[in-house]
C-alpha cells in the first residue's frame, strides 16, 4: 500500500526506487529471492543505460574530450545514486553533489533543489568576486549565486528578484562608460 501512494505521482524516479524496495523486500523473503535480484538487476542495467545515452548526448554536443565523459565513475554513480531518485530531491542532491566531489559534469534541470546546491558551489568558488568593483559583471553574476542560492527560503526570495533590476542599470552604466 505505501509503495501505491509513494507511486500515485507517477514518475520515472519514483517507479525505479519503488521498484528497489520491492526488489529489497523480495531477497527477504523465502521463494522470491531470484525475482528480487532480477529486479534490482534490471534497475542496475536501465541505470547503465540511462548513464550511457547521456554520455552519448555529451560526446555529440559538447568539446570535452572522451575520456572525461566516458568514465567508469559516472556509470557507478548512476548505478548507486539510481535507487535514491525518487526519494524527493534526495537522488537529485546526492547525485549533484557526488558528481561535483569527483569533478563530473553538473547537470542543469529545473529541479530547485539541483539550482540550489549548483548557485551556492558557484557561489563558493567566485568568493572573490563579492566586492568586486573593478568588474562589475563579474559583482553582479556572483550577488546573483548568492541571492538565488538564499532564495531556498521563500522569505529570501525577493532579494534575488529585485537584483533583475539591477542587471540593466549596470548594463547602461557599462554602455555609458564605453559608448562605443
Amino acid at each position: 500500500m505505501l509503495q501505491k501512494i509513494y507511486m500515485m505521482f507517477l514518475s520515472d524516479a519514483r517507479l525505479k526506487t519503488a521498484l528497489f524496495a520491492e526488489g529489497i523486500g523480495q531477497l527477504g523473503k523465502q521463494g522470491e529471492r531470484g525475482k528480487g535480484a532480477s529486479t534490482i538487476s534490471a534497475l542496475m542495467i536501465m541505470a547503465v543505460v540511462t548513464q550511457t545515452m547521456a554520455n552519448l548526448y555529451r560526446d555529440w554536443f559538447s568539446d570535452e574530450p572522451d575520456d572525461e565523459i566516458w568514465t567508469l565513475e559516472g556509470y557507478a554513480m548512476a548505478m548507486m545514486l539510481a535507487p535514491l531518485s525518487g526519494y524527493m530531491l534526495v537522488g537529485t542532491v546526492g547525485s549533484t553533489v557526488v558528481r561535483e566531489a569527483f569533478g563530473e559534469m553538473t547537470f542543469q534541470s529545473t529541479d530547485p533543489a539541483n539550482e540550489m546546491i549548483d548557485r551556492g558551489i558557484r557561489s563558493i568558488k567566485g568568493w572573490d568576486n563579492t566586492f568586486n568593483t573593478e568588474d562589475p559583471e563579474a559583482m553582479l553574476k556572483q550577488w546573483n549565486n548568492l541571492l538565488r542560492f538564499a532564495s531556498f527560503n521563500p522569505t529570501l526570495a525577493a532579494p534575488a528578484a529585485l537584483l533583475n533590476f539591477a542587471k540593466p542599470i549596470v548594463g547602461a552604466m557599462e554602455n555609458a562608460e564605453n559608448p562605443e
